[in-house]
């Protein structure tokens, strides 16, 4: 009886060391080589792996943001309005899972910035932080002679550039959105698009992160 009552609690006590460390790192390494080089290859092909599924799954939603990209150049050339709103939509929720996978550091978040409005407040930010903005998508706008498809980096137009995603901090003077960008002052930073928002359709995500204070 002792017996076999010390073999189930020992049945239970390895099955609970398993589940508690299941997903965690042990609270005290292991000392010899060999077990170090197991958990360090471990480590290593986990590491491996997540590259590896993110790289496939960003593949995977360009290729989907591409064919939708033409799917909606075709609605948009054959004139059919509702079809080009739908497909925006699809290629919205796209964007927003590319996002999830792009952002950059654990401070990054995402924003519907939309071209319908004016300035859009995002996060607070302090003079001479370096922020990672990643815009992804388009929108639609009819402001230059005709139906457009806009992507955050703007269209040249007339010599200019038009509709591009700018910014601003607080009332302080705009300016062009870049990948990195060193906060110039102190305060809450706007995002918006340049341009005639009454004739806008659509919205952009944009991840904001901070990479350095």
């Amino acid at each position: 009886m002792k017996s076999q009552l010390a073999f189930v609690i020992t049945i239970f006590t390895i099955s609970a060391v398993g589940l508690a460390s299941a997903g965690q790192r042990l609270v005290t390494a292991p000392r010899s080589l060999l077990a170090r080089a197991a958990v360090n290859r471990y480590e290593s092909d986990v590491r491996l792996a997540k590259r590896q599924y993110q790289a496939a799954m960003l593949q995977a939603d360009r290729r989907e943001y591409n064919s939708l990209i033409n799917a909606r150049n075709v609605a948009m050339k054959d004139g059919r309005a509702n079809e080009v709103v739908r497909i925006t939509k699809v290629m919205q929720i796209v964007s927003a899972r590319f996002k999830q996978l792009h952002t950059t550091g654990p401070a990054a978040q995402v924003f519907a910035v939309s071209a319908e409005k004016g300035w859009q407040p995002t996060i607070s930010v302090r003079k001479g932080e370096l922020l990672s903005i990643v815009a992804r998508g388009s929108y639609t706008s009819s402001q230059w002679g005709r139906l457009r498809l806009i992507r955050p980096s703007g269209i040249s137009f007339g010599g200019e550039l038009q509709g591009e995603l700018i910014a601003q901090i607080g009332t302080g003077p705009s300016f062009h959105v870049h990948s990195r960008e060193v906060m110039p002052k102190t305060g809450v930073l706007l995002l918006g698009f340049y341009g005639d928002h009454a004739l806008a359709r659509g919205a952009v995500q944009v991840s904001v992160g901070v990479l350095k204070r």
